[in-house]
């Protein structure tokens, strides 16, 4: 008896809903089937539904998926002033550390103002990217750290030449200071690849 009066609820329930959809979309076909099962069949069939969409499935889905995870060294570039490396290959993402602008065969910031060392910094980030096969070109994000945001105009000519066409997106930001007491630290994000612009 209960079982009967659940499915007459249901159906008088169901059909009221889909009388308002029809009159809200009128384009839309008129004739539906509707099959009802037994309580119990019903209530499984919910879990299972239930369980396809759960965090847990999905985290275990995406923890089946493989990433190459590689690091990326050049000797032309500075070794690394802490406990990070110089960049990181993820799969085609290429994440390359800030840059400063330090000469690598001496260990120490260039002379010669923010200008030589915004140059010795992305010539550092160029090292990077050959050793990934890569270039400028490749790059589609970099961020522009500065002691001082008035040095923004002199970095960005000496940026200019080293992005030529296209060039990436970017953020700059003054700080508080940078290591070494450097002018100016340039991090990117390349894509490794084939890049085409359209």
């Amino acid at each position: 008896m209960t079982s009967t009066f659940l499915s007459q609820t249901v159906i008088a329930s169901t059909s009221h809903l889909f009388r308002a959809v029809i009159k809200t979309f009128p384009g839309l076909p008129r004739t539906c089937s509707f099959q009802f099962a037994s309580p119990n069949s019903f209530s499984t069939t919910s879990r299972q539904a239930t369980d396809a969409k759960s965090p847990i499935r999905n985290s275990q889905t995406m923890s089946d998926r493989s990433v190459l995870r590689t690091v990326i060294t050049s000797p032309k570039s500075p070794a690394a002033i802490g406990p990070y490396s110089p960049a990181i290959l993820a799969n085609e993402t290429l994440y390359i550390s800030g840059q400063l602008g330090i000469d690598s065969s001496k260990g120490e910031l260039v002379p010669g103002g923010v200008e030589k060392e915004a140059e010795q910094a992305l010539i550092n980030l160029g090292s990077i990217l050959h050793a990934a096969n890569a270039d400028y070109n490749n790059v589609v994000k970099t961020t522009v750290l500065l002691a001082d945001i008035n040095d923004f105009v002199a970095v960005n000519q000496v940026y200019g030449r080293f992005f030529t066409r296209d060039p990436p997106a970017r953020a700059a930001y003054q700080v508080a200071a940078l290591p070494k007491a450097a002018r100016v630290e340039i991090e990117a994000i390349a894509i490794i690849g084939n890049i085409r612009t359209e």
